[in-house]
């Protein structure tokens, strides 16, 4: 009677040991999921589209930043599926690029980026993800932007 309770005992320790190895270790059970979005960012001025210049002097100076409130649609079928809201500080203008930070929300939670975007639309910017809310809790991942064209690669634990 002994040799097995000490047989089960010694059984379910290595179970549990197995079971914390899985979730602490890299490579575990615990899966990340990943989320691409392929959306359409709206212009300032566009209907709902709303965006405010706050220059202290000439455009493109130090400090001249911009607010926004700008709807995001799918690429595929132009369906609304959110917003993007934030604020872009000219740094420095001889780098053409802004520093922006800003919340997409979305319907499954919030995202929320930060980063160098870069002035000329022709060129593409990549913002990395620094977390979110609800489904999208301690994200990661990149904001991609080529003009008003957005790929959202959103990563969660």
């Amino acid at each position: 009677m002994e040799d097995e309770m000490r047989k089960r005992t010694a059984g379910l320790a290595l179970a549990v040991a197995l079971v914390l190895a899985g979730l602490l270790l890299p490579g575990g059970t615990a899966q990340a999921e990943t989320f691409k979005l392929r959306l359409k960012e709206s212009l300032c001025g566009q209907d709902d589209a709303f965006c405010k210049n706050l220059e202290t002097s000439s455009k493109g100076h130090f400090g001249d930043s911009l607010v926004f409130s700008l709807p995001l649609v799918r690429q595929s079928d132009k369906e609304r599926i959110g917003r993007d809201e934030g604020e872009c500080i000219t740094l420095h203008a001889d780098a053409e690029r802004y520093y922006c930070t800003f919340v997409a929300h979305l319907p499954k939670g919030d995202i929320s980026v930060q980063g160098a975007l870069k002035l000329n639309s022709g060129q593409v910017s990549v913002l990395p993800i620094t977390g979110g809310t609800e489904s999208y809790l301690g994200a990661s991942g990149y904001w991609q932007q080529n003009g008003r064209n957005v790929v959202l690669h959103i990563v969660t634990p």
